[in-house]
């Protein structure tokens, strides 16, 4: 089972003519009521698909498919890249070995995400841009990024929480400052583009809904199974780590309690950008650990 098969399609295709118009089918009432509050801003991967569509006469279905498999390359050449700028490459190794065994999880409990791939391979250029102070790089990263899905508009807050005690606060401040004055206008402007597909969300409903999930699955809840070994591993390496480990971790936090309360947490899918945010302080925690049996027999 996938999203792709055959069976969902109706579905999908309907989402999409539904975003591409900014224009819900008559018989469903809401974006809301449709599971997709907050989707119609989403647009660039649907233009995308909509373009290759047009442009090459193959399906929509098939443009889709395209776009998540040149996404998921991405994904995979970006996520050793960062981690063996970052670290090395046994990590890189390692990493891109972890992120393949928990990407079946990214697949559950949806039918239409198209965004999701192309959003975490931006992900992954923003950290990288980061990383190596390319900040005109990040600032055009981050404007396609929320485009895309406008999850990344909280990414400007790692320029302060990385470098806030490496530079000084003079620059750090005003960066990060125009970065999310970027990404907030530019939600903002989706908003006004394509208006109407923002509902208020049951925030109590969603905190009540999250929580069943976790007692019902227990230790098969997928970002469990997904964030749990990277998580230790982070908070063992977290008292060594750099600043710029430390800034990630300092904002997956903030995204994971942003996510709590606005999401369905049991959808994977949308904790990706924690696990991404928790590998580099990870690092340090696998180096902790090969350190300790060296202590113990020294």
């Amino acid at each position: 089972m996938s999203i792709y098969e055959p069976e969902r399609w109706a579905v999908r295709d309907m989402m999409h003519e539904s975003i591409l118009h900014n224009r819900l089918p008559d018989s469903v009432k809401s974006w809301g009521a449709a599971g997709a509050n907050g989707l119609n801003i989403r647009l660039l991967t649907v233009w995308t698909a909509e373009a290759l569509h047009r442009s090459t006469g193959i399906t929509v279905q098939r443009s889709y498919r395209w776009i998540e498999t040149f996404a998921l390359l991405s994904c995979c050449l970006l996520l050793y890249g960062f981690l063996e700028s970052y670290a090395d490459w046994r990590f890189a190794l390692g990493g891109l070995l972890y992120w393949g065994s928990i990407l079946p999880l990214t697949y559950l409990a949806h039918s239409f995400h198209p965004w999701d791939k192309p959003s975490i391979a931006l992900w992954l250029l923003a950290l990288i841009c980061t990383w190596h102070r390319r900040w005109w790089a990040l600032a055009f990263v981050l404007l396609i990024g929320v485009v895309t899905k406008y999850d990344i508009l909280v990414f400007p807050l790692l320029v302060l929480l990385g470098f806030r005690k490496t530079e000084p606060l003079t620059r750090t401040v005003p960066r990060t400052a125009l970065l999310l004055t970027l990404t907030l206008s530019t939600f903002i402007l989706l908003r006004w583009f394509a208006p109407g597909g923002f509902e208020p969300r049951p925030v109590f409903d969603l905190v009540k809904d999250n929580l069943k999930d976790m007692r019902g699955f227990l230790y098969s809840y997928p970002p469990l199974l997904a964030l749990g070994l990277p998580a230790l591993l982070a908070a063992i390496g977290y008292s060594s780590a750099d600043q710029f480990a430390k800034g990630c971790v300092q904002l997956a936090g903030i995204i994971f309690l942003i996510l709590f309360l606005q999401v369905y947490f049991v959808e994977f899918r949308t904790e990706v950008p924690l696990l991404l945010l928790l590998l580099p302080s990870s690092w340090f925690g696998l180096l902790r650990l090969s350190k300790a049996p060296q202590q113990l027999t020294s």
